[in-house]
């Protein structure tokens, strides 16, 4: 028997309290910043908070008596149904963008929790259909994936458009704050550099080919 599970990624965001989780979030990843859909998301819809993940996620924030937010993190084989638990973040990260746009408020759970040392136990469901998307973060996609040798120009070209596109048709581009629209397009101007700039990067034979830092910071 094979030990490789595919299938699409899917993330649960929780706060809860003694084990029980009061404010959730669920949603499946579409695409990543990768080919192969091995890498960051960036591109994703949330659905219905009545899934199986969610109520495997109860159980597990139940028995670790869990207090404190996070994201559970599965693969789900659309094929069969069957699913693959990946893991818990018990930490707030980029793409948490998202649930605080759909007013679970996490990073206020936890200032309440923390510094003021009371516990908000109002239940908060997220509506599925939002659509969400990282526009830096495709960009920096097809960069590397370009840097790398995997994309020519012509596909270079489709996949800067139709992020562009899928941008501009998101409820959620997580890049931006309409409070304050300046460190997203920083944001954005450090993923385009000079095009002068932009050199294939010889491809050793037996190269280790998964990302390193040192690769997404490529300029």
């Amino acid at each position: 028997s094979s030990d490789l599970f595919e299938g699409k990624r899917h993330n649960v965001y929780f706060a809860a309290i003694d084990g029980r989780p009061t404010r959730v979030l669920h949603a499946v990843i579409n695409r990543t910043d990768k080919l192969d859909d091995t890498g960051l998301a960036v591109e994703g819809l949330t659905l219905r908070t009545d899934h199986e993940l969610v109520s495997q996620t109860e159980r597990v924030l139940s028995k670790l008596n869990y207090t404190g937010i996070g994201c559970a993190q599965f693969l789900v084989n659309e094929n069969s149904g069957s699913t693959s638990f990946l893991e818990i973040n018990p930490r707030i990260a980029g793409n948490h963008a998202l649930p605080e746009f759909a007013g679970l408020d996490l990073a206020w759970f936890n200032y309440e929790r923390v510094v003021k040392n009371k516990t908000i136990k109002k239940k908060i469901l997220a509506k599925n259909g939002i659509k969400y998307f990282w526009l830096g973060g495709d960009l920096m996609g097809a960069k590397v994936a370009y840097l790398r040798g995997e994309i020519g120009v012509s596909e270079l070209l489709r996949w800067t458009v139709k992020a562009i596109i899928t941008a501009t048709q998101s409820d959620l581009c997580i890049d931006f704050s309409r409070r304050d629209l300046m460190p997203g397009i920083r944001g954005l101007l450090n993923v385009l550099p000079r095009m002068a700039r932009w050199k294939k990067r010889e491809i050793n034979p037996g190269e280790n080919t998964i990302y390193a830092n040192e690769q997404r910071r490529v300029s």
